[in-house]
């Protein structure tokens, strides 16, 4: 972790320099070494031509801002680094992919182009005092930063910097010149000043938990990359690149959805905005001043931004998707107040992607529930909560009963019904779980485990080994809970349910929705969200027993 924070630490430090001074040297069209590092198959990068966006138009403003500061201040702030943070030329961050045998996963690794030749001896004495030389594989490999970063001098204009083991671990991994990023390298080579690119496939999974699930098609690309031209105003290109024409079929309807979720998106936005200018009619007071202030510069935002999405339609041409954005008059201005009026609606957006994870998770509730009935239509009752042996040892989950009632009977049929779920042939099916048993909104998702688990026990809605029915629910199907969002993950297969006990505290409930509440499914099918502090224990308590004789409303 420490090796992290400080490679992290570095990679802010070069980004601060890349932002707050710029070389007045013109970026050149020698040979790019730092280009030539980066994987075709890498995870994503980041490449940015910081002297080109520096002595742009664009950045007009910034840069008499900071040129304000002196020419003493200036010339002192270059002399105090080695090499002089004026002659940045280029600065690329990129990660290879997950489960590379080289580098760990998630270590960035740096690059930094300079425009004046770099002197090994003066690097050394100013800028690394004490660092360590090895001699790895006939190449000199600094070690710096009390043995948490290692640095490469690719040659004298140009070095790598990671933490230890991710420099040599590139190094010794062969390089790859063919991979889904090698069009957006190329456009980096071709001298676009900024190149963002993703490989969505070797991206961490839960990375796009918060994304709501009909735009996810849309991540589901090859690549997806943008780059932004600094002349002029500045123009950004968005690009999704996708396998097929089937991938690309579904990219496209979801992108319309997305277009349709973004205007919602910012009307919903502008009415709270509205609400905080205008006020209730009354005088204000001076504390709401910096909010409505901030507010109408968002309103502005939004409004512009509604002229975007209407005069910028997202193109097709084979297999890939191209957005581009033009920015108007003033567009680093259009930045600076995009950000702040981000702020102000980043409650709103939280508020539709709540909405849209816990539809998903009761539409999965829904589903789950319509199994068991099905299941109760066949057999006259509702599965036990495991699968047990002949002396009653649970082997297998409920949810693994249910698999031919939610179009998984290709499933059922691999499993070994008389072994455990852990047995040596079990086992190997856990990573086959069904997408009904995810909880989209879950902030953390285990691979094969699920969030949703039934009560046992108790007076609860199952029993270990024995399926209940209808008549058993004396309480009523609408009043007894029968699945909900559990707190803690379990492998789906395992017969690992919350057993419920009157005379103890109540099994902890899921809280992935922003409200401290869970989704729950009732025996007849219904699926409710429970805000759990907003009700008495008694009344939980009640909705979990099949058979207790209390008179409860489910409001």
């Amino acid at each position: 972790m420490k090796s992290h924070i400080s490679c992290g630490a570095f990679a802010l430090f070069c980004l601060a320099i890349a932002s707050a001074i710029g070389s007045p040297v013109l970026a050149g069209d020698k040979p790019s070494s730092d280009l030539a590092f980066i994987p075709a198959d890498a995870a994503g990068f980041i490449h940015v031509r910081v002297a080109d966006v520096w002595k742009s138009e664009f950045t007009k403003e910034w840069r008499e801002t900071v040129m304000k500061a002196g020419v003493k201040a200036l010339a002192a702030y270059n002399e105090r680094f080695y090499p002089s943070p004026a002659n940045l030329e280029r600065l690329t961050v990129f990660m290879v992919p997950p489960g590379d045998q080289h580098v760990r996963d998630g270590e960035p690794i740096m690059i930094l182009g300079f425009a004046k030749a770099i002197d090994r001896n003066v690097f050394l004495d100013r800028s690394l005092p004490g660092a360590k030389e090895e001699n790895f594989e006939g190449r000199p490999l600094l070690i710096a930063g009390n043995n948490k970063m290692e640095i490469f001098l690719v040659d004298d204009h140009t070095l790598v910097a990671g933490s230890v083991g991710a420099v040599r671990g590139l190094l010794k991994r062969p390089k790859a010149r063919k991979g889904d990023l090698a069009s957006a390298i190329k456009l980096a080579q071709e001298g676009k000043p900024v190149v963002v690119a993703l490989r969505a496939s070797a991206l961490p999974p839960n990375l796009f938990r918060d994304v709501p699930p009909p735009l996810l098609p849309i991540l589901k690309a090859r690549v997806l990359s943008l780059t932004f031209d600094p002349k002029g105003n500045g123009q950004i290109d968005l690009r999704a690149a996708y396998a097929g024409a089937q991938e690309a079929d579904a990219a496209e309807k979801a992108a319309d959805e997305g277009m349709q979720l973004a205007h919602k998106l910012l009307a919903k936005g502008r009415m709270e905005l509205e609400q905080k200018v205008i006020g209730d009619g009354k005088a204000a007071r001076l504390d709401e001043f910096p909010e409505a202030t901030a507010a109408l510069l968002g309103l502005g935002w939004i409004n512009r931004v509604e002229e975007y999405l209407s005069t910028a339609p997202i193109k097709r041409k084979d297999n890939d998707l191209h957005l581009a954005v033009k920015l108007p008059a003033g567009g680093q201005y259009t930045l600076t107040t995009a950000a702040v009026a981000a702020g102000l609606l980043v409650p709103a957006v939280q508020k539709v992607r709540q909405a849209a994870s816990r539809s998903q998770g009761q539409n999965n509730l829904k589903q789950i529930a319509l199994a068991m009935h099905i299941h109760h239509d066949s057999y006259k009752k509702f599965p036990a909560a495991a699968i047990c042996d002949k002396n009653g040892k649970p082997l297998l989950s409920w949810r693994v009963t249910i698999l031919p009632y939610i179009e998984q009977d290709h499933l059922y049929q691999q499993f070994k019904l008389d072994e455990p779920w852990d047995s040596e042939h079990n086992k190997k099916l856990i990573s086959q779980m069904p997408p009904v048993y995810e909880v989209p909104a879950a902030p953390e998702k285990k691979p094969g485990e699920t969030y949703y688990r039934v009560l046992v026990g108790g007076g609860a809605g199952f029993e270990w080994s024995k399926g209940l029915s209808f008549r058993d629910i004396t309480d009523g199907s609408s009043n007894t809970i029968m699945v909900v969002e559990a707190a803690q993950s379990v492998p789906w297969t395992k017969p690992d349910e919350l057993v419920y006990d009157a005379q103890k505290p109540l099994p902890k409930f899921g809280d992935f929705h922003g409200h401290g509440g869970f989704n729950a499914a009732f025996f007849d099918g219904s699926v409710r969200f429970f805000l759990e502090s907003a009700l008495p224990e008694a009344t939980l308590r009640a909705y979990i027993t099949r058979a207790g004789g209390e008179k409860v409303r489910l409001d």
